[in-house]
Parts: C-alpha cells; structure tokens; sequence
C-alpha cells in the first residue's frame, strides 16, 4: 500500500479501529491493534493479528491510529503522550478546536482525521461495517489543529480502500 511496511498502531478495537486494522493488514502493514476487556479475548482467539492489551512508551510505531469516541480522546492521548512514536492520526469527529487534543500528546504530533465507515460488532467478536466514504480524498486529507488544509498526508497510494467505488459494505469483518 505504502510503498515499503509501516509499523502501525490502531489504539482502539472497536468498530472503526477494528475496520482500518483489517484494512491496513489486508494492505501489507505491520499492524498492531490495542484492545481491552472482553474485545481483546475475541481478538485474541483469532490469532490473524497482533493485539495488544498495552503499548510501552519506548514502542516506537510510524504512525499511530487512534479510533476511540471524541470524549475518550483525551483520555487516551494522554496515555500516548509519552510513546516515541511522532504521527498520531485521530479517527474521530469534534465540534471544538483541536487544542486540547494536541495538548494531551504534545504539539506537532497529532493529524486529525475522520473515519469514513461505522457498524457494530456481534457476540462473537466479529464486526459488520458500512462504509460511507463519499469522495476519492475523504480519508486522505488531513487538516491541520487550526483548520487550515495541510499538505502532509497520509502515504496511502490510491486511499485505504484502493480504486473502485467510493461506497462500500463489509459484513463479518476480520477484525
């Protein structure tokens, strides 16, 4: 996908961390998926990812997903603050400016983006997604903490989910 492995990091196993682990590790990158309580025992059953239930700050990763609700954000930037790792994408929405975010994981360091998929997930772990990715650089563009557009970008070749059409459905995710 990249052109060369990433070391990647998606820090929350629900849904949408979930949906862009599976996407990521179908794509060739070395993933890990950070996960907790009943999710990290599914995840561990299935053996087809590596899943974490803690992430060392001396674990250095090239990117860093973090696919939680926006009112656990801060939570757990707070926890990534001391990790080495330098990008941290966020994959959530917020009405409010981004400073507190970046506050709780050091300036330049965070990439806010926004999922582009939702769904749920069954009893027995696996997920079913929609995904609602309505334009070839939703997904792709990041926008800097002030709003302003900014020019660095993800390294994703032709986005997470490849050429075809922009709208798609997954059930019984991998992940």
């Amino acid at each position: 996908m990249f052109g060369s492995q990433h070391r990647i990091l998606v820090y929350g196993a629900g849904v949408i961390g979930s949906y862009y682990a599976m996407l990521l590790a179908a794509a060739g990158e070395d993933v890990s998926l950070l996960a907790r309580g009943r999710r990290l025992e599914q995840l561990r059953l299935r053996r087809d990812i590596n899943v974490l239930d803690r992430v060392a700050d001396s674990e250095l990763f090239d990117f860093i997903f973090v696919a939680v609700r926006s009112n656990q954000m801060i939570p757990a930037l707070d926890a990534l603050r001391s990790n080495v790792s330098g990008t941290i994408v966020t994959l959530a929405n917020s009405d409010d400016d981004y400073s507190g975010w970046e506050e709780a994981v050091g300036k330049g360091r965070l990439l806010p983006a926004f999922p582009s998929a939702g769904g749920s997930i069954d009893s027995e772990g696996g997920t079913s997604q929609q995904n609602l990715q309505q334009h070839p650089e939703a997904g792709r563009l990041f926008r800097q903490t002030d709003g302003r557009r900014n020019e660095r970008r993800f390294p994703c070749g032709d986005g997470l989910l490849g050429p075809g059409p922009w709208q798609r459905s997954h059930r019984r995710g991998d992940y």
